[in-house]
């Protein structure tokens, strides 16, 4: 078992121990039971005077459907990305069931919009499950976090981002005309933010939130002309900065980032796939957790990608698209594998497709500008404006 440990803000320092079976490293797949063994029941500020402060949200957890006369444990951990629990607890306690395998917590208050795990081991813990909630308005929700897309206005610096399942947005300014929009979580919280490369002098920037600002990270890394790759290569939970060299079609991949305006040094293995003059995506295209590198022939609409960091054929190819599309690639629907998307900058139209296979596009919505560049991620709760 691993043991956390979680500071309040009073300074008390508890101790909680994760379900049996649990980790660090997120299940791949969907949860495994149904998250119909688990219900909220909001309780009203005449009830609970905490239910009354301001973005907070105070309910009953009840569970049914366990063992009889059995004991639940569990624990609600801050959602921090689609492959790793977080390694803090905001709410943990036990259920005692009944004779028909049901009970309910007393009051437990988390913060409003938030995305949460909930795991929870039931038998002594034979048997470890868990399930995303989000907490909406204070309405629970049981579903895993959607990944967004934005677009970049390459003329402006400006970023628009959207929640792809909330319709949320927010707009900030980043970067100089020209520069190539990327994001990443850079830091590993697990939250997705801006990054840039000028191509003029291989010079990287990056942020860690999504707003307004000067970068936080500031290297260089690759030669004029490369393109910037943004991803976790190596499933470590952190993404870096690699490139894709069009001149020769070749890929150079790291598994850092740089600091101090330095350079980053060599790349830690470097091969060639595809045609110079494909456009390089990244996504996790099977759900191991390691990004991989696709690409995209703009002139014909070829999407074609590999599932390994490695130099051969494309393991997948299909066609999506028209010419001049502008291809990205995320994971739209919280199935734990990404699947493409495109920014059509003719009729500023973004389309995305729920599975790497050809077919009209299962979403479309008017957004963007002519001079837009598209990225795909999980950006957080966006902040509005």
């Amino acid at each position: 078992m691993r043991k956390l440990v979680v500071v309040l803000a009073a300074g008390l320092v508890v101790g909680a121990v994760l379900p049996a079976g649990a980790s660090e490293q997120r299940p791949s797949g969907k949860p495994l039971q149904s998250q119909d063994r688990w219900s909220i029941e909001p309780i009203t500020a005449h009830d609970v005077t905490t239910a009354s402060h301001a973005g907070l949200c105070t309910f009953d957890l009840t569970y049914s459907g366990g063992p009889p006369s059995g004991t639940v444990v569990w624990e609600i951990l801050p959602w921090e990305s689609h492959e790793a629990f977080s390694d803090e607890v905001v709410a943990d306690g036990s259920i005692s069931l009944d004779a028909v395998g049901d009970g309910m917590t007393g009051p437990v208050t988390l913060p409003d919009d938030h995305f949460y795990d909930l795991l929870w081991t039931e038998d002594g813990g034979l048997n470890t499950d868990w399930i995303p909630l989000h907490l909406d308005g204070c309405e629970a929700i049981f579903e895993a976090p959607q990944d967004g897309f934005g677009i970049v206005d390459t003329q402006t610096g400006q970023w628009n981002l959207v929640d792809h399942a909330s319709g949320a947005t927010t707009s900030f300014f980043f970067g100089d005309p020209g520069d190539l929009p990327m994001v990443g979580d850079w830091d590993c919280d697990g939250d997705e933010t801006p990054g840039l490369y000028r191509q003029s002098d291989g010079f990287v920037y990056l942020r860690n939130s999504n707003s307004q600002g000067v970068a936080d990270i500031r290297f260089f890394f690759g030669n004029p002309g490369d393109i910037p790759l943004a991803g976790d290569f190596n499933n470590d939970g952190c993404d870096s900065v690699s490139i894709y060299r069009p001149t020769d079609g070749t890929i150079h991949i790291i598994n850092q980032l740089g600091a101090n305006e330095g350079g980053l040094g060599p790349a830690d293995f470097s091969y060639a796939f595809g045609n110079p003059g494909d456009k390089p995506f990244v996504g996790d295209f099977n759900g191991d957790g390691i990004d991989t590198i696709g690409l995209h022939r703009e002139t014909t609409g070829l999407v074609y990608f590999r599932q390994t960091h490695t130099q051969g054929n494309a393991d997948h190819q299909f066609i999506f698209g028209d010419p001049g599309d502008k291809i990205m690639a995320a994971d739209w629907i919280a199935g734990g594998v990404d699947t493409v998307g495109l920014f059509r900058p003719s009729n500023i139209t973004v389309y995305l497709r729920y599975s790497n296979s050809q077919g009209d596009a299962d979403f479309a919505q008017v957004f963007g500008v002519p001079s837009g560049l598209p990225v795909a991620g999980w950006f957080g709760m966006l902040s509005g404006g």
